[in-house]
């Protein structure tokens, strides 16, 4: 196993993550404009991103590891600073640099996702709201199989489905 091995991983990871953001965010787009069928064909699409980041990321543990134990670095967890810092200048570098790109893709692709899910509360609640409006609780009740409204009060609004 060779530095070079890690190197192209890192290249993949990033050219995945660098996806991942891009998709992430469309879906920011997507959930403001309300296009949910294409919400859904953007979230299969970073859905199967993710999966290959996840597999990127198997394969350069198992590389790094391996680069340890031939370079003899015995520190848990073994990371790519530590890795770096037994290199050769000309090397190390080009490590570092890739493994640096990686982490500022990943707290991207993390702001993006609290962006997201904070866009998706605000617009559940205005649903919420929106329905609340329409469905008044003193206005509906639960209906009996007859459609007659059933006696007492209802602390909600809602359907009878079993009628």
């Amino acid at each position: 196993m060779n530095l070079k091995s890690l190197l192209i991983i890192l290249r993949e990871e990033q050219k995945v993550h660098e996806k991942l953001l891009l998709g992430k965010r469309k879906e920011q787009q997507l959930i403001v404009t309300g296009h949910p069928a294409a919400l859904m064909e953007n979230t299969k699409q970073i859905s199967a991103w993710a999966g290959q980041a996840r597999e990127l990321e198997e394969q350069r543990f198992q590389i790094v590891e391996e680069l340890a134990r031939e370079w003899g670095i015995t520190e848990k967890p073994v990371t790519l600073k530590r890795l770096a810092g037994v290199l050769p200048p000309e090397n190390r570098e080009e490590l570092e640099k890739t493994g640096e790109r990686l982490k500022i893709l990943a707290r991207e692709i993390q702001t993006a996702n609290q962006a997201n899910a904070r866009l998706l509360r605000r617009s559940l609640e205005t649903l919420h709201q929106e329905i609340a409006r329409f469905v008044k609780p003193e206005e509906s009740g639960i209906y009996t199989s007859r459609g007659t409204k059933a006696q007492g009060q209802i602390p909600r609004a809602g359907l009878n489905l079993r009628a």
